[in-house]
């Protein structure tokens, strides 16, 4: 899986945004910002779960958006991208169909809640390059 450089460098120097206790931040205005439930399977070694990464500039948002399915399906490019305060909306076409992806986005979560076979929360992590850990 080829990685951008130059979005690995950026997620790797962005600091965390938090919200006060019982408040929800929105994602931040600008940035690179990768949210991630990846493991990987102890006994196959595959990887299992979803990773977006969302690239917010002046000029517009784009993401992009990895899942397990046996190997590692991606990076997709999200077509129809549209962020309205908390709420995402978008789309992947991939080898496995068009995936829905549409749900809630957060400084430190993004909840997709049209993925099969519940919804999937991810927690944003600090790179693309960051271990995936083993799945419990």
């Amino acid at each position: 899986m080829t990685m951008n450089p130059l979005a690995t460098a950026t997620a790797m120097s962005l600091a965390l945004v938090s919200a006060a206790p019982g408040q929800t931040a929105p994602a931040p205005a600008r940035g690179v910002f990768v949210y991630s439930s990846l493991c990987s399977n102890t006994q196959s070694g595959d990887p299992a779960g979803y990773r977006f990464e969302l690239i917010r500039r002046p000029g517009g948002d784009s993401a992009l958006f990895e899942y397990g399915n046996g190997p590692l399906e991606g990076p997709l490019e999200v077509q129809g991208l549209s962020i309205q305060g908390l709420v995402l909306h978008g789309w992947v076409d991939s080898n496995d169909g068009r995936i829905i992806l549409e749900g809630t986005i957060e400084a430190r979560r993004l909840t997709l809640k049209a993925l099969y076979p519940k919804p999937e929360a991810m927690q944003r992590i600090r790179s693309l390059d960051q271990a995936i850990p083993d799945c419990r």
